[in-house]
């Protein structure tokens, strides 16, 4: 039931939030989907249970809180549940190697937190930490691009950590690297 709940709230609250994006006079309602969005997965991202099926299902939505926070600005708020999620896979990783969803779900909470880092206040204090981010996210998909697994949505997460390079590289005033990553 929590995986149907939080495919619900991925189609209704995040999809139509995404789709007012371009949409100029309902940015408030896009604003308003978004913290419900948010207020939701929060809810899910905290399992009161040792199963560890659903803690991995809290971790998900965790970066999907992290995410649906970053978008309605409020990056230092999704730092918060990157790095929840980051622990979880990164233990989980820890405990079996082989595990390819633990790896994936650890990259995209990796690119989340890069992402989250360039848009706090002062970018420049953490340029550092984005770019190992970023680094270690991209050196996970090309390992699971190795094994085939799910290929599209690698194809995505290493989009998604291209654009997230060159727009660090960019804050970095390094424009012929940002430039780079989007050729």
């Amino acid at each position: 039931h929590l995986r149907s709940a939080i495919d619900a709230v991925d189609t209704w609250l995040l999809g139509l939030s995404g789709d007012l994006e371009f949409y100029p006079g309902l940015s408030q309602k896009r604003a308003e989907f978004l913290t419900r969005a948010a207020d939701y997965y929060a809810q899910f991202a905290d399992p009161e249970s040792d199963d560890l099926v659903l803690h991995g299902e809290a971790a998900r939505a965790a970066i999907r809180c992290g995410d649906a926070l970053q978008l309605s600005s409020q990056p230092q708020e999704s730092l918060q549940r990157f790095a929840a999620a980051i622990a979880f896979f990164r233990q989980e990783v820890l405990r079996n190697n082989s595990n390819l969803r633990a790896k994936k779900e650890l990259a995209n909470a990796l690119i989340g937190k890069a992402i989250a880092l360039g848009r706090i206040e002062d970018p420049s204090n953490h340029a550092q930490l984005a770019g190992d981010a970023l680094s270690e996210a991209r050196d996970i998909l090309r390992q699971l691009a190795l094994f085939d697994v799910d290929a599209a949505s690698i194809q995505r997460a290493m989009a998604r950590v291209e654009v997230a390079t060159a727009r660090w590289a960019q804050q970095q005033g390094q424009t012929a690297n940002a430039l780079r990553h989007f050729e």
